[in-house]
């Protein structure tokens, strides 16, 4: 195959990629960045800068997590420069992440009339950005600690150590004003359901 042939076979495996990840990769892109605009464009470049590198995507044991992490350190540092342009001192590591769970569309009617769910909304808020980032990974996106090591350059057991203590924050938030530990796990387990194979085996 000629070197024509080989550049659209590279294209097109990795455009098929693109279509399969593009919505999560912007779904964790705006966690960083809101900026529709900024997100969509550094997604592009991604792609393009892999393209052009000829990266073969059969050589990636992993694209998602592969993915995750380049999409996340390209915002980082498209922000820090940003950040630098105008004039506001700040560092990669403290920029926000933003979380917004909408508790009141994963429960029922009912449900939302628990004053314990207002508890663990403001608890969610009081997350650290690299738990919350953390928290995301694991519960929304449904990665193993492994994978969140590697996209947040840490430690397996780091991982496994924010994760507990994200949790064990947000059961002692939730936990005040309730004396019933088995209604407190209902309530946190209720908010992870669409993913509570993974919440039970968070800690």
């Amino acid at each position: 195959m000629g070197n024509d042939g080989q550049y659209r076979e590279l294209t097109s495996k990795w455009s098929n990629i693109y279509d399969q990840y593009f919505e999560n990769l912007y779904h964790l892109g705006i966690k960083f960045c809101n900026h529709p605009c900024i997100v969509e464009d550094t997604i592009q470049d991604l792609f393009s800068d892999l393209i052009r590198l000829k990266k073969n995507p059969d050589e990636i044991e992993n694209p998602k997590t592969y993915l995750y992490k380049s999409l996340r350190r390209r915002i980082l540092k498209e922000l820090d420069r940003q950040r630098k342009l105008t004039d506001k001192i700040g560092h990669i590591e403290t920029q926000e992440f933003y979380v917004n769970y909408a508790i009141e569309k994963q429960l029922s009617e009912d449900e939302t009339d628990n004053p314990n769910l207002e508890r663990l909304a403001k608890a969610l808020k009081k997350l650290s950005p690299r738990q919350k980032e953390a928290i995301y990974l694991r519960f929304e996106c449904e990665m193993d600690y492994p994978e969140i090591a590697h996209i947040l350059d840490v430690s397996i057991d780091t991982s496994r150590t924010l994760i507990y203590r994200a949790i064990k924050f947000l059961r002692i938030e939730v936990r005040k004003g309730q004396d019933n530990s088995i209604v407190l796990w209902q309530i946190i387990s209720r908010f992870f359901r669409h993913n509570k194979h993974v919440f039970s085996n968070a800690l």
